[in-house]
C-alpha cells in the first residue's frame, strides 16, 4: 500500500513537471513564431461570451499585425491602429478618435502583450484542447492585471487562432483569427493613422 502511494506521488510530480515544461516550450515557440514573422493579415471575429457560453455582440473585420506591437483592426464603423507606441481608436459613427499610448491601452488586439509581457506576472500552464494542438493558459499571480485568465489557442504551426480573455468581473471576450496569411509589412505607412478632417480628437496621452 505504501509503495502504491509513493508511486502515485512520484507519477503526480512527474506529470506536473512535464506539463510545466510543455507550457514553457509552447510559450517559447509562440514567441519565436511572432518574432520570426514579417507580419500577417487575417479575418477576425471579436465576441463577448454570455454566462451560458454563447457568443454575443459579434464584431467582424480585417486584422493586420506586425512585430513590435503594430496592428490594425478594421471594422464597419471602427478602426483601431497601433504603430507600437501610439494607438488610435477611430469611431466613424461618433466621428471621433481616441488617442492613447499603446502600452496604456488594454486592447485584446495587442497579441505581443499576452506573449511577452504578461507571462512574467502569471502562472502559465498548458491546456488540452482537441481542436488546437498548442494551447496555454495565463493566470495572474496577483490582482495587478486587468484579467483573471487568458487562454491562447494555436495550431500545429504555432499560429494563434483564438484568444479568450476573462476579466476580473468574470466577463469573457473572444478574439478569433481566420484565413491567416503571411505578408510583408515593411510599408512604414501601414500602421500610421491620419485623422480625417472634421473629426473630434480626444488625446489621452
Amino acid at each position: 500500500m505504501i509503495k502504491q502511494v509513493l508511486l502515485f506521488l512520484i507519477l503526480s510530480v512527474f506529470n506536473l513537471s512535464v506539463m510545466a515544461q510543455d507550457s514553457k516550450q509552447i510559450l517559447k515557440n509562440l514567441q519565436e513564431k511572432i518574432k520570426s514573422s514579417s507580419g500577417f493579415t487575417s479575418d477576425f471575429v471579436q465576441s463577448a461570451i454570455s454566462p451560458e457560453g454563447k457568443k454575443i455582440q459579434n464584431l467582424k473585420g480585417k486584422f493586420t499585425y506586425s512585430v513590435g506591437d503594430k496592428f490594425k483592426a478594421e471594422l464597419k464603423n471602427t478602426e483601431i491602429v497601433s504603430d507600437g507606441k501610439t494607438i488610435w481608436n477611430y469611431n466613424k459613427t461618433q466621428k471621433r478618435v481616441l488617442i492613447n499610448n499603446t502600452s496604456d491601452d488594454p486592447s485584446s488586439f495587442s497579441i505581443e502583450r499576452y506573449l511577452f509581457i504578461y507571462p512574467a506576472y502569471c502562472n502559465v500552464t498548458s491546456v488540452v484542447d482537441p481542436k488546437f494542438k498548442n494551447s496555454i493558459k495565463l493566470i495572474p499571480k496577483n490582482n495587478d492585471l486587468e484579467f483573471s485568465e487568458v487562454i491562447i489557442n494555436a495550431d500545429e504551426a504555432y499560429q494563434i487562432k483564438k484568444i479568450l480573455i476573462t476579466d476580473t468581473q468574470n466577463n469573457k471576450y473572444l478574439l478569433e483569427l481566420n484565413k491567416v496569411t503571411s505578408i510583408d509589412t515593411n510599408d512604414k505607412n501601414l500602421f500610421n493613422f491620419s485623422v480625417p478632417k472634421g473629426i473630434k480628437v480626444i488625446d489621452m496621452r
